[in-house]
Parts: C-alpha cells; structure tokens; sequence
C-alpha cells in the first residue's frame, strides 16, 4: 500500500481541479456505459478523490464507504458488480442502500508497475451488464486516463528542469559579474601604484591620440 501511494503522489495530482481532458473521458464513459454516473477516481489513502464526475456531486468520499478501494485488488481486470444488493461485501453499503449504486462498473488506473491509484467507473441506479465492446471501450478509455496523468508528470519533470537550468544560468551569470567587478576593483587599485613607480602617470593619463 506504501508503494501505491508513493506511486499515485508521484503524478501530483491527487485533489488537484478537474481538467477537461478528463471530464471528456467521463463523459464518454457514460455514454458508452449508458450509465447516469461516470467517475475518475483516484484512490488515496483515507479518501476517493474525483479527479472527474458525471452525474455525482461530491468531490470526494471515504475509501471506507467506497466500492472503488476494491479495484485495488484487481489491477489487470475490470470489477464489476451488477447488482449490489446481490453482493454481500456491498449489500450494506449506504450508497447502496440508498439505492444511488446498483450497479458498479471500474476499470483499474494501473502504472507500468502494476499500482492501481484510481478507477474509470461507471455508475447505474439500476442492476444493468456490460457487453464485450463496453467492457473494452471501459479498458480503453482508462488506458487513456494514464497516458494523460503519464504526460502530465512528463511536462511536470521538464518544468522543473527547465527551472532548474534557469537558475544554474542565473546563478553563473551573476558569478560572471562577480568576477569583472573583483578584476574591475583589483585593476583600479593596482593602476596608480605602478603609475608611480613607472613614473609615466600622465601618460596613461592621457588620450593616445594626443
């Protein structure tokens, strides 16, 4: 579980504002799905939090009370439960007795390293199946869900490269200027000492030309 947060805080994006890349992806999650609800959700370590929302209010929820924390276990698969009130690990859910979750659909958010920090799920208020050309266009569109987070974290390191060379450059040019005010200072100190020992001070004084 250490691994998996590590792994979802590297994208630094957890509790961060919806972005309209993946609102779009929600909303062709319901669509596709036929369900009212569609929800990006990245699973943190007390909460769920809903990077994306179709047809659901809440910016986030308990882990506790949220089927999303079970996609962990299934990082290669879809979890699917197509009537809750049939199931006894959600039977007694408050979502679910309140009839706002009969049926659950996820798609796992999973890294190249096999961590599931979130879900593509789609949401009914009635018990309702996926077929085949659902179930992969669920896959699909969680596939590009991570290739999205995937680009984000890539901008993000060269951001911070870029700042980081900016900076350096920053910094070796004020060592730069440093140096031409040090040589500048030494270089005035030393001009009238030798003006006098070489005794021409008013040749250097004075413009060549002349």
């Amino acid at each position: 579980e250490a691994s998996r947060l590590n792994a979802l805080h590297q994208y630094a994006v957890y509790g961060t504002e919806p972005e309209s890349c993946y609102d779009d992806i929600a909303k062709l999650a319901s669509a596709i799905c036929g369900t009212p609800i569609a929800l990006v959700s990245l699973i943190g370590d007390a909460e769920v939090w809903f990077k994306a929302r179709v047809g659901y209010e809440l910016p986030s929820n308990s882990r506790a009370l949220s089927m999303c924390g079970h996609a962990v276990q299934t990082p290669n698969q879809l979890f699917v439960v197509e009537d809750t009130l049939l199931d006894q690990r959600f039977a007694d859910n408050p979502s679910v007795q309140s009839g706002q979750i009969r049926f659950y659909a996820a798609a796992p958010l999973a890294t190249d390293d096999g961590h599931v920090i979130g879900t593509l799920c789609a949401i009914h208020q009635q018990p309702m199946q996926l077929n085949e050309s659902q179930q992969q266009a669920l896959r699909a569109l969680a596939r590009q869900v991570m290739s999205n987070l995937e680009l984000s974290r890539s901008n993000q390191k060269l951001s911070q490269q870029m700042q980081l060379l900016q900076e350096q450059a920053e910094a070796l040019q004020q060592l730069n200027n440093s140096k031409d005010r040090f040589f500048s200072i030494i270089a005035h100190d030393l001009k009238a000492p030798f003006q006098g020992i070489l005794g021409f001070s008013e040749l250097l004084d004075t413009d060549l030309d002349d």
